[in-house]
């Protein structure tokens, strides 16, 4: 670096080191700028030495001079020598020490903030070129997703009052569906093949087909080897969903079962652990009837079974009970129960004055499931649903407890529970900006919301009918059947409805065009994701733990412990044709249920509650409340079935009290039956405990009054409640209280009996 004087390169050094204050420059800066000499001149001083020109800065007065022009008037004209400039205090020397110093902590702040300012540069110029990339890209994917009409103009509902009322334009913050070349939308593809009916190689099965709503106006399914014939639009200008044939299930439940075997037994290995060994035939048993029937076994059925030989007495229990007339309406109640807490929650149509007719949705939901109707049938019936769910009506159709109770303004709710029950995913914060978790991002969101737009829940007093109605936009026509939705930039988009990975359906809102729920319906049965969903969720059901700890929340973020099991028997189960029974028949044989709960050292890695289950053991866990409430009701009945049968009122009542809707966004339920206060107090002298423990009914009485000896009183009392005999030290220190209250039998008895119901044993399926 030269050693130059610079004055304004010394005012900053008198400021930095001297705290004085620089002068005024900006004359002698103009007068420099303006000057014809050259920037380097050397003017004499009045002594006649020689000085520099005040300032040398050619770059930067080139870039002034063609930013900023010379200007006419007086600034122009000043010249140097009018310029009063004091002089600093410090000697020539020490101001020439002190440049030098300076210039060489400038040289390194320069050098070193250049290069960090370069690598900033080049890095954010990176990110920003990456992200117009992932821009163009995802706009390219939704243009390529949407080949409509653009609607002639799109209002936003947002904001209903705009200048002079003119439409929105395309350059406005409402982005319009690209432009296509034909207003019809092509054929709808194949998502997944069609269900042409199983080959049952179970157990005979001796109901009805279809007992459910009919619903006749559907759009076709044809296999794509199959010429179409051509039709005149005028007739049915809805297009037809074409979809490859489910080829029917070639193997016999036997080789389902082995396949899961071998899938689980497979992991065991790679992760290096040892499964427990088998339950005994009494906890098993207690276990099937608690998954397949909702309660506990009697100790008739379980001494039944304990005493049967052979290696084929668990299939037969099971298909009795899944197929045999003597249980077929404790499962139909059971199961109607179950579906019915999936589909609308535990607290809906439980308080009095509900507009959902829980007990009818239960019986429906439940023949359905003894008749054998496959469960793509079921929710096609679900989703497609209209009519009244009173039962008085013309129209009545208890299906429609499904959709009725979801229905609200924009159908949010329909969305986000058609999502999590019949695909397993999560879809609600899609609503309003595209999560990363959630399987469907914000347009794919509102695309699904579009299918609901012409379905209705109009109200009564404690009733409710689904009805279908032209749909239109706001200030729109029936024509453009588009939603508006916004993003979280404040943007106002539209959607139309198209399901995830298809192309749109057409796009008028007219039901005489097309019944938009006809083709969703369609969509999700014949969608990957709803034979996974149906499979992981009865999974959990039979295992305590699904495939994914989030049964409802499937995804990338979420992946299966076993995904090869998962997608295996997701395909035998659609090529089953969605056969239920069989289901639970394959999962309820296989050698993981039969495991016992105890634990050892060996299985530190199965680690079910944090995503890693390994099903080395059977996971214990609390009773569900209908299986509480039903077990107490079979012990306290003196008679056997049909009485298991309980009333849904008194069943509801006393379930009701557990359960309690939220009021959110995802329609969500609180219960009280894990541990709380009230489970505890009802479960100590509520009136259900009071009938099951009382010295005049149930399990009870027919103990007091048998001739049994004490001991065998005791091994009846315990089998009843836990599925097992007493150990040692039980049997020792109650032997000593019915020793001590003689006197006082029957009411010893009593207690002993109440302390095994509220024991956690009782409460636990293990």
């Amino acid at each position: 670096m030269t050693d130059r004087k610079e004055p304004l390169i010394d005012s900053l050094l008198d400021e930095l080191f001297q705290q004085k204050s620089p002068p005024d420059l900006t004359a002698r800066i103009l007068a420099q700028l303006h000057s014809p000499t050259d920037s380097a001149q050397v003017t004499p001083s009045q002594n006649g030495a020689a000085h520099p020109a005040p300032i040398s800065a050619p770059i930067y007065t080139a870039a002034l001079q063609a930013t900023h022009p010379p200007v006419d008037g007086p600034a122009s004209e000043i010249k140097a020598s009018e310029i009063d400039i004091t002089e600093p205090v410090a000697s020539r020397s020490e101001l020439a020490r002190r440049r030098t110093i300076w210039a060489r902590r400038r040289q390194w702040i320069i050098s070193g903030g250049m290069s960090i300012a370069l690598m900033a540069l080049v890095a954010f110029g990176a990110w920003v070129i990456r992200g117009n990339q992932l821009e163009q890209e995802r706009l390219a994917r939704e243009d390529a997703a949407n080949p409509l009409v653009t609607p002639a103009h799109v209002e936003s509902p947002i904001n209903d009052k705009k200048a002079n009322d003119d439409p929105v334009k395309p350059s406005q913050n409402v982005p319009s569906p690209p432009l296509a070349s034909n207003s019809q939308p092509p054929a709808v593809a194949p998502l997944m093949p069609a269900n042409t009916g199983p080959v049952n190689t179970g157990p005979a099965n001796t109901g009805p087909a279809n007992t459910g709503p009919a619903n006749t106006d559907k759009p076709q399914i044809a296999a794509n080897n199959t010429t179409q014939p051509s039709q005149p639009e005028a007739a049915d200008p809805r297009p037809q969903i074409i979809a490859e044939p489910i080829p029917t299930l070639a193997k016999n439940d036997a080789q389902v079962v082995t396949e899961i075997n071998d899938a689980l037994a497979a992991a065991w290995k790679d992760a290096g652990v040892k499964p427990t060994g088998d339950a005994t035939p009494e906890e098993w048993c207690r276990r099937v009837y608690l998954r397949l029937l909702g309660r506990i076994p009697s100790v008739e059925e379980i001494k039944h079974f304990a005493s049967q030989r052979g290696r084929d007495r668990d299939e037969k229990l099971v298909n009795e009970i899944l197929y045999g007339e003597q249980h077929r309406d404790e499962l139909a109640q059971y199961w109607g129960s179950r579906l019915a807490n999936t589909l609308i929650g535990r607290a809906a149509g439980m308080s009095d004055g509900s507009d959902v007719n829980r007990a009818a949705f239960e019986r429906y939901l439940g023949e359905s499931v003894t008749t054998g109707k496959s469960y793509d049938a079921l929710a096609r019936e679900l989703l497609t649903a209209a009519g009244s769910n009173q039962p008085s009506a013309a129209d009545y159709n208890p299906a429609v407890n499904f959709l009725g109770s979801l229905l609200d303004q924009d159908a949010t709710l329909a969305t986000a529970k058609t999502c999590q029950v019949f695909l397993g995913r999560q879809a609600q914060c899609s609503q309003c900006h595209n999560h990363p978790w959630d399987a469907f991002d914000q347009r794919q969101y509102w695309q699904l919301n579009a299918f609901f737009r012409q379905s209705h829940a109009e109200k009564g007093k404690e009733s409710f009918r689904v009805v279908d109605k032209d749909y239109a936009p706001p200030g729109d026509k029936p024509e453009e059947g588009f939603v508006y939705f916004e993003r979280n930039n404040g943007v106002v988009d539209v959607a139309y409805p198209q399901f995830p990975g298809a192309p749109p359906i057409p796009p008028s809102g007219r039901i005489s065009d097309v019944n938009r729920r006809d083709y969703l319906a369609q969509y999700v049965t014949h969608s990957d994701m709803f034979a996974e969903a149906t499979v992981n969720r009865m999974w959990q059901h039979f295992f305590g733990v699904g495939f994914t700890p989030l049964v409802d929340d499937m995804g990338k973020h979420n992946p299966p412990s076993h995904p090869e099991l998962l997608s295996q028997l997701s395909g035998d189960f659609a090529a089953s044709g969605f056969d239920l029974k069989r289901l639970m028949r394959w999962m309820a044989l296989s050698d993981a249920f039969q495991l016992s709960s105890q634990t050892s050292p060996d299985q530190v890695a199965d680690q079910p509650y944090v995503g890693r289950p390994l099903f080395t053991h059977y996971y214990s866990r609390q009773m569900e409340a209908e299986q509480l409430y039903q077990s107490l009701e079979m012990v306290a009945q003196s008679r056997r079935a049909p009485a298991l049968i309980a009333d849904p009122a008194a069943r509801h009542q006393w379930l009701g009290q557990f359960a309690r809707e939220m009021g959110d966004d995802e329609g969500s339920v609180e219960h009280a039956l894990e541990g709380s206060y009230a489970q505890s107090l009802e479960m100590m002298n509520g009136r259900l405990m009071e009938k099951a423990t009382r010295l005049d009914s149930g399990v009870l009485k027919s103990v007091i009054n048998s001739n049994m000896s004490p001991s065998e009183k005791i091994d009846h009392l315990f089998l009843a409640a836990l599925a097992r005999k007493p150990n040692g030290r039980e049997r020792k220190a109650i032997g000593q209280i019915l020793t001590a209250r003689q006197d006082e039998m029957p009411a010893a008895l009593q207690d002993v009996w109440w302390a095994l119901l509220n024991s956690n044993e009782f409460l636990l399926d293990h």
